[in-house]
């Protein structure tokens, strides 16, 4: 067995701190699923339960920990084998939402039925961006600021500040990334975020942090994705002590400010502008954590 799973691969259930149930939780599968890309499905091995803890609800409590363990990373799905003449095996999976999706003997000796479970909603998973994802990050850039800043920002500044976005993010994100992160709906990257942990500002000191940064594709506007990217981002702070969050916003996107009101940022009379073709003036807000 230890040449197909790790130690840390292994979960195991209690019944009060009696171990009653077990299975391998991994995500890749090259042997039962080789058309199964890693990190993109979660699959069960070994499933076991003693008969200390039948009809306990034991397999269901592990099933639904495999299933909460793929939406926290991101997964919408997870996959398992069984012995395709095992009707009652089966037919747990099939009440917990699992589907065939096919039957087969393997190595002419075998028997076995193939399942899958999906998620039945949108999954959000926000991570730190690796140089993979850089053209990805520069297309929803350029979309962001073609939508958002329309009629804001001039016309022309966006197209020429969008020719150099691909090279850009090429040359942003490297391997040793810590503040850059990209925003994810069902694995496709929707939205792009940053945080640092000190702002530049002359006046931030240790108990700040700023959000650089946020863009969503226009295609995922109004869907709560940038809510749960800045619930993120508190989080990060979070972790870091910070006791403030700041940041800058055009004076003329209304539509930020108004959400950043909804999540507790208020101005704090800090200003600056820049040239983009017109004088574009900035506020900055401020939270507290």
């Amino acid at each position: 067995m230890s040449r197909y799973f790790k130690v840390d691969d292994f979960y195991i259930a209690s019944i009060n701190n009696n171990p009653v149930g077990c299975f391998a939780l991994i995500d890749y599968d090259p042997t039962f699923w080789p058309d199964v890309a890693k990190g993109t499905s979660l699959f069960i091995h070994k499933l076991a339960v003693k008969r200390c803890g039948s009809k306990q609800g034991v397999s269901k409590a592990l099933i639904d920990f495999a299933k909460t363990q793929a939406v926290k990373l991101g997964i919408n799905e997870v996959r398992l084998d069984t012995h395709q003449f095992r009707d009652k095996v089966r037919a747990i999976y099939e009440r917990e939402g699992f589907i065939c999706v096919g039957e087969r003997c393997l190595y002419e000796k075998y028997h076995t039925a193939f399942y899958v479970w999906k998620t039945k909603t949108n999954i959000i998973h926000i991570r730190l961006a690796t140089p993979s994802d850089a053209p990805d990050m520069a297309e929803v850039h350029m979309r962001s600021w073609e939508v958002a800043y329309k009629d804001i920002v001039p016309e022309e500044y966006i197209q020429k500040q969008n020719e150099k976005r691909p090279a850009m993010w090429q040359r942003i994100i490297t391997d040793d990334n810590t503040t850059q992160y990209v925003i994810q709906k069902d694995g496709k990257t929707v939205g792009i975020m940053c945080v640092v942990p000190r702002p530049q500002d002359e006046d931030a000191d240790d108990t700040v942090c700023e959000l650089e940064g946020i863009y969503l594709h226009p295609d995922s506007y109004h869907q709560g994705i940038g809510t749960k990217a800045m619930e993120f981002a508190f989080d990060i702070a979070h972790g870091w002590n910070k006791s403030f969050m700041t940041l800058w916003v055009f004076s003329e996107n209304a539509n930020s400010i108004k959400f950043y009101k909804k999540l507790g940022f208020a101005p704090d009379g800090k200003t600056k502008t820049y040239d983009m073709g017109k004088v574009m003036d900035c506020i900055r807000m401020r939270k507290e954590l």
